[in-house]
């Protein structure tokens, strides 16, 4: 748990910054005078648990639109206690029938849908010219009966790392991928559904997997069709023969790719943008990052990950006030383009926000994989480990992968399966 109650100097230039933009009263005039202590569950992924530099970096990254909230608030303390991700519901469902439940969530946006459906979160009602700086496809997913559900704060894109003294230039296409493993650079592969789903679009798998895993809850349940039949075939014979390949493996978990990176035994990966603080900090300019690459059937399809704010149903009505103050407040513009900046690592929410794409390239390959996310609507797709959808989809990929069966064995298993579940 952390504690903030006062301010840092390192932040006075971000509120005299909002002051001087006429943003340092971002907040409604009734909620100015705001006093009392809220409590902030913040999930985190279980690479970032196992890292030792993983859970400090996402502490500084909260104080850094945190103390700017509390340069205008000083009477407001903030209580800061981070879980696993995957334990988020139990620990707000354990805390809430004790009427102690945290005011404020920090989780993705699957975790927040799952929360809400459970009663554990309280629908928000947002002014108009806040709700309005954020894209509607961003919303979509949480709008419900009377405001919404959760509010995103930032983005996390899945992008390609690779190392650049292996590969001094990434490759753009799955092809690409192929041809420089053959000679000689290693390339790792997830095993988790999550982190392999941008290869579908790149071989017309996305339809079939969207609808099957019901990834867009406004589409109709029918069967599929054969060209949607024809493209998770596709997908799955590309996964199998790829698994064959001398210099391409798969891995079981995040942190085996991250360390293979890291090492040098694997030369690219498919990463998020969460994980580029441990990496540049352990490869220096040896990180390399770029878009995920292409295929012959469109652009990769990863999954971006949006982080929001889920709202508690235990908060006093002061501590409502506070909490909704601050989540208002870490989407204003200003403290957006701040946080983008400082971490390098998450994009704004906020659709005014000019990012400077052509002054990083980190940025730029950040902003071309948010992109492709939206170019699938891939924000919240609920493939959190341990769900049904995602538990069938990783056995059955094991079981081709390890020979048990073949793609076309593959491919009926995962309709048949996923099927049931709809």
């Amino acid at each position: 748990m952390i504690v903030l109650h006062r301010l840092g100097r390192r932040f006075a230039a971000l509120g005299a910054l909002l002051a001087l933009a006429g943003c340092s009263s971002p907040l409604p005039p009734n909620a100015r005078e705001l006093e009392g202590t809220v409590y902030v569950y913040v999930g985190t992924s279980s690479d970032q648990l196992s890292n030792p530099r993983g859970d400090s970096h996402v502490r500084n990254l909260f104080s850094r639109f945190i103390h700017g909230f509390l340069l205008l608030h000083p009477r407001v303390g903030v209580q800061l206690v981070f879980f696993p991700e995957a334990q988020i519901p139990a620990e707000v469902a354990y805390r809430h029938r004790s009427g102690l439940g945290p005011d404020l969530i920090l989780v993705n946006g699957s975790t927040a849908q799952m929360l809400h459906r459970r009663g554990l979160s309280r629908t928000v009602s947002l002014p108009e010219e806040i709700s309005s700086q954020l894209a509607p496809s961003l919303l979509r997913s949480f709008r419900t009966t009377g405001g919404l559900s959760a509010l995103p704060v930032f983005s996390q894109p899945q992008v390609a790392c690779f190392d650049r003294k292996v590969l001094p230039q990434e490759p753009t296409t799955l092809k690409e991928l192929l041809e420089v493993s053959a000679k000689g650079a290693p390339v790792g592969l997830s095993l988790e559904p999550v982190d392999l789903f941008w290869s579908a679009g790149s071989l017309g798998g996305t339809a079939a997997l969207q609808h099957l895993l019901k990834l867009d809850p406004e589409r109709p349940s029918r069967p599929l069709t054969p060209a949607e039949r024809e493209g998770l075939l596709r997908w799955l014979q590309w996964l199998d023969q790829a698994g064959d390949q001398q210099r391409i493996n798969f891995y079981a978990t995040t942190d085996e790719l991250l360390t293979g990176l890291v090492k040098g035994d694997l030369a690219w990966i498919a990463c998020r943008s969460r994980h580029l603080a441990r990496l540049k900090n352990l490869m220096g300019s040896r990180l390399g990052v770029a878009p995920l690459p292409s295929g012959p059937s469109g652009a990769a399809s990863p999954i971006a990950r949006l982080r929001v704010w889920s709202f508690g149903i235990d908060s006093s009505p002061e501590q409502r006030r506070i909490s909704q103050a601050l989540a208002e407040f870490s989407v204003n513009p200003l403290v957006q383009r701040a946080t983008t900046l400082s971490s390098l690592e998450t994009l704004p929410v906020n659709r005014y926000v000019n990012i400077p794409v052509t002054s990083s390239r980190l940025l730029a390959a950040l902003q071309a994989g948010m992109a492709q996310s939206e170019a699938y609507n891939l924000f919240n797709a609920s493939l959190l480990e341990g769900e049904s959808g995602e538990t069938i989809v990783r056995k059955v990929l094991a079981t081709m992968l390890f020979g048990a069966t073949d793609e076309t064995q593959a491919s009926e298993m995962l309709v048949q399966r996923l099927t049931k579940l709809r």
